[in-house]
């Protein structure tokens, strides 16, 4: 029987072999009918919404990049003198920031895929499904990558309700040390930045409602605009994406968004006109926010760990032995993050380039070249096991031609020049109708 097993995050690089089992497809003594299944698709979100910045490479490990500010407006009349006066002055001095970033490498595998299972199984598509797969994965961890470097280096998080007002906090930042912690499907963040103890200090203080309603969105907005003095989506960005066109935009969850159906600010305040129960809820927030939707927004439970989105049913007397299924402590946490977003300027993508050119095209060319855009790419360039006479296991080459295995290597980065231009918002879930203020 084929053996079940959870995908392995974070593995070292130098793991030992890991052939996947010839018989974890389904053969053809078994009578079957091939069955398409639509995956719903996880599209980027964030990485559409920040800019994106080239880096310089020969010029050391760390990028620092440098940013002209203006002086501050620090009055608020303006009082010149009478021209028969003595004449006053303001002494206008420009200054510069930098910020500090460093690219990031990640490696992605397959198992060593063996022949056989591609010339006797029903179906014959592994290789290519396997290399798709990967490439989603490419896509999506890209994404939230930049979704926790906002996550971690915003300067404030917003706490819905908090306990005694002061709803935007000042919040610790860094990029924190991720934890995973396969056996309980859950994550925790240790080091710098937001981690799980100081999450599990947040939490205490979320006030009454505490959902993601229209009220504390619209004073987020308000504290984005007003107090942080954070601009709409303007320029070329906003020409990108021209639904954010001198817009703000909040970035959050299907469910929370259905949700504002219900909101009590929503039912007292809509167009007498507006059937909530037939139209629904659509179009922007006060005319100032429009939302864009994520399938797996960051979900935090009771203590502060981040529970994983998804996990693989290993049962195998299951009817979906198998399957990739929600996780239920993802489905259950009882706390939710949205983003609040101005310009998209103020965070930037790296873009890394190519590898250093006589490492790209290989020595002699072509062989060996080295990768790290994130191209998937099929190698035979593998040890591989056999037994020798004695029963004793060996180490041999792939000569024969009779393991492959999908290899991807990408780079990341990212560099928050204004990193008070986002802010996470930190709340309570809620489904169906329920009292709020």
């Amino acid at each position: 029987m084929a053996q079940l097993t959870v995908p392995l995050p974070d593995a070292s690089i130098c793991a030992g072999w890991s052939e996947q089992d010839r018989f974890i497809y389904n053969r053809l003594n078994y009578y079957l009918v091939k069955m398409q299944i639509e995956y719903k698709q996880t599209w980027q979100v964030y990485a559409n919404l920040v800019g994106t910045k080239k880096w310089q490479q020969n010029m050391g490990p760390v990028m620092r990049s440098v940013t002209k500010e203006p002086s501050p407006i620090n009055r608020q009349f303006f009082n010149p003198a009478p021209i028969t006066g003595v004449t006053k002055k303001d002494v206008i001095d420009v200054r510069e920031r930098s910020t500090d970033d460093i690219v990031y490498k990640h490696r992605w595998e397959s198992p060593v895929m063996n022949f056989l299972p591609n010339f006797q199984d029903f179906l014959t598509d592994h290789v290519t499904f396997a290399n798709d797969d990967i490439s989603a994965k490419l896509q999506y961890y890209n994404d939230i990558f930049i979704r926790g470097y906002i996550f971690g280096y915003s300067p404030f998080l917003y706490v819905a309700n908090r306990d005694g007002g002061n709803e935007l906090q000042t919040a610790q930042q860094g990029y924190p040390t991720y934890n995973y912690d396969v056996a309980n499907m859950q994550t925790t963040l240790t080091g710098a930045g937001k981690t799980t103890g100081y999450l599990q200090a947040i939490l205490p203080t979320l006030g009454n409602p505490g959902n993601l309603s229209l009220n504390t969105i619209n004073l987020a907005t308000t504290i984005l605009e007003t107090d942080l003095r954070m601009p709409p989506f303007m320029g070329q960005q906003a020409k990108d994406n021209p639904a954010v066109q001198n817009m703000y935009c909040l970035i959050c969850s299907g469910e929370a968004y259905n949700q504002f159906i219900y909101d009590p600010w929503l039912l007292n305040h809509k167009n007498i006109e507006l059937d909530v129960v037939k139209d629904g809820f659509k179009g922007s927030l006060f005319g100032r926010v429009t939302c864009k939707l994520e399938p797996l927004p960051i979900r935090i439970n009771a203590d502060g760990s981040i529970p994983d989105p998804e996990l693989r049913e290993l049962n195998p007397a299951a009817f979906n032995a198998g399957e990739s299924v929600p996780n239920p402590s993802y489905v259950n946490a009882p706390y939710e993050v949205a983003f609040l977003c101005s310009y998209g300027e103020g965070y930037k993508a790296i873009e890394v380039g190519a590898p250093p050119k006589d490492f790209a095209k290989g020595l002699p060319e072509g062989f060996g070249a080295m990768h790290w855009n994130g191209e998937t790419k099929i190698t035979k360039n593998i040890l591989t096991q056999c037994q020798d006479a004695n029963g004793v296991t060996q180490i041999d080459t792939n000569k024969y031609g009779e393991h492959l295995q999908i290899i991807a290597q990408a780079t990341y980065g990212c560099s928050g020049e204004q990193k008070r231009s986002i802010f996470p918002i930190i709340f309570k879930r809620w489904r169906g109708a329920r009292v709020s203020q």
